[in-house]
């Protein structure tokens, strides 16, 4: 029920109808009357939003409990039943019943979107500084940005449990094979094309051969950190097959997994059901793909989302020297990465209570536009950047990108690369040799994570602390907000293989 206030400010900002929404004012003038109104309605908004998408606790009587509830309920309506979570649909049961939310608005998507947000950035002053709950978005037409809220009976973990990664540097061997020409690419010099497929690539050994080694890294994991609740593989890690199967794995025969993130190199339709799209049986490119498990034992689903890199990567003379990729692309040329960029777009799905994440791919974690514009407004609680890169070192380009989202929105980015071009680069002795195979940044700084010589891949525990934030005109939060923070790290290496069998999978 609105109040008379709120109706007041509503008939003020209507009278505005057909007004300039700018006009230069001098320094003497006072601002439009419905100005004014239109912050009270924004502010009332926001502060009728607190946990807007959020999981809660479905037993409490208080409104901020019920809120997550009634907006799933509101949203139901407003879904496209043909959309596609991250444009796929898995045939198999208890899979994917959910879907992505593009907009709460009834405003035209054309023109603007709102979703959810997390964080409200302490620096700064921009309208994104004016909300805790609400994030006004660009057009559609722009970017688009995707809430995928889950209802808290079908969270798997509490809100305050840690939450442990396993961050498996794979591939961790890469030949210069693995980079060439692309068919397409012009014949001018300028204008030279790649392609990149240096991840498994999808035959049946490459398939159980993978399970096997995970299924091994998360026992390794566990036997010291307790649960394993989420895998992440860097950029063009996986093929969409393999990446599938794991998946599949991780929802059947282990009820405690959240989260799986991995780069995809190849796109495999038929393995998924598609009502319409594309049919081609495999297409070259780079993904990332993220799976939110959810559900308990028996009913348990996989919630899987898959999107395009934003930016092609460019590949100039001093960075083929630096990977010693000379004998597969000729040093003179500038090398751009084959891509279609058909489809901008963003997911951030709730993890936790409010624990949100999203992913982005290498160059799409240094470009301002599109996918930082949606990540300032929404203010994810944890970036999780796939890299095809060197060492992941504080002073290199991905640590001084990181360190800009930390402070605003103030996320915690992991900047996360595989070990295979990290090994090239320390091989041509250019740079200091380095196995930093990850970089954590939070608010409290900036952590390189290194992978001894004799293991396989790193455990990563998370925590969360409340915080309290502040609008830009001085609403608190109520310490509503949270932050994510790294408290611990532990190398593991699967039993059953040596590095020698693991090299041998790419020679």
């Amino acid at each position: 029920m609105k109040s008379a206030k709120v109706l007041g400010e509503e008939a003020e900002v209507a009278q505005g109808h057909g007004l300039k929404v700018f006009e230069p004012l001098a320094r003497s003038d006072k601002p439009p009357s419905w100005w004014w109104s239109a912050y009270v309605l924004l502010s009332v908004a926001d502060e009728a939003s607190r946990n807007l998408g959020m999981g809660s606790d479905r037993t409490s009587n208080d409104i901020d409990a019920r809120i997550p509830l009634l907006f799933q309920m509101s949203m139901n309506e407003r879904l496209d039943t043909n959309v596609r979570v991250g444009g796929v649909r898995p045939s198999t049961g208890g899979h994917g019943g959910r879907k992505k939310i593009s907009t709460i608005s009834k405003a035209n998507p054309d023109i603007l979107c709102i979703l959810p947000k997390s964080r409200t950035p302490g620096v700064g002053c921009t309208m994104r500084s004016m909300s805790h709950n609400l994030a006004s978005l660009p057009a559609r037409g722009l970017a688009r940005a995707h809430w995928l809220s889950l209802p808290s009976e079908s969270l798997i973990a509490g809100p305050d449990e840690p939450l442990n990664l396993l961050l498996v540097p794979y591939p961790y061997r890469l030949g210069a094979h693995h980079f060439r020409r692309a068919s397409s690419s012009s014949q001018s010099p300028q204008f030279a094309a790649f392609t990149a497929s240096p991840g498994s690539r999808g035959s049946e050994d490459d398939v159980q051969r993978l399970l096997h080694f995970v299924n091994e890294l998360i026992d390794a994991g566990e036997a010291d950190m307790g649960v394993i609740h989420g895998v992440i593989f860097p950029e063009l890690a996986l093929s969409h097959r393999v990446y599938a199967a794991l998946s599949e794995r991780l929802r059947r025969y282990r009820p405690r997994m959240e989260l799986l993130v991995s780069g995809l190199h190849s796109y495999d339709p038929y393995h998924w059901e598609w009502p319409d799209g594309p049919n081609d049986a495999d297409r070259h490119g780079n993904w990332s793909a993220m799976t939110i498990f959810a559900g308990e034992a028996g009913e348990r689903e996989a919630l899987p989302d898959e999107r395009e890199k934003h930016h092609r990567w460019i590949l100039d003379p001093t960075q083929i020297a630096t990977y010693s990729l000379g004998s597969a692309l000729n040093p003179s040329n500038r090398w751009y990465e084959a891509l279609d960029i058909t489809s901008r777009s963003l997911t951030v799905a709730t993890l936790r209570r409010k624990l949100t994440v999203t992913s982005l791919i290498c160059e799409d974690l240094a470009r301002v536009d599109p996918a930082q514009e949606l990540i300032r407004a929404i203010g994810p609680n944890l970036i999780i950047a796939l890299l095809m890169d060197g060492p992941q070192l504080e002073k290199r380009w991905a640590g001084r990108y990181a360190g800009v989202l930390s402070e605003d929105p103030g996320s915690s980015v992991l900047t996360f690369t595989s070990l295979g071009l990290i090994e090239r680069t320390n091989a041509t002795m250019m740079h200091d040799s380095s196995r930093c195979i990850a970089l954590w940044r939070d608010d409290t700084g900036a952590k390189p994570l290194k992978l001894p010589p004799d293991q396989h891949a790193l455990v990563i525990t998370l925590t969360s602390r409340t915080t309290e934030e502040f609008t830009l005109d001085g609403r608190r939060d109520q310490f509503n907000a949270e932050t994510i923070q790294l408290t611990g790290v532990l190398p593991v290496s699967a039993t059953g293989f040596d590095r020698r069998a693991l090299l041998e999978w790419f020679s």
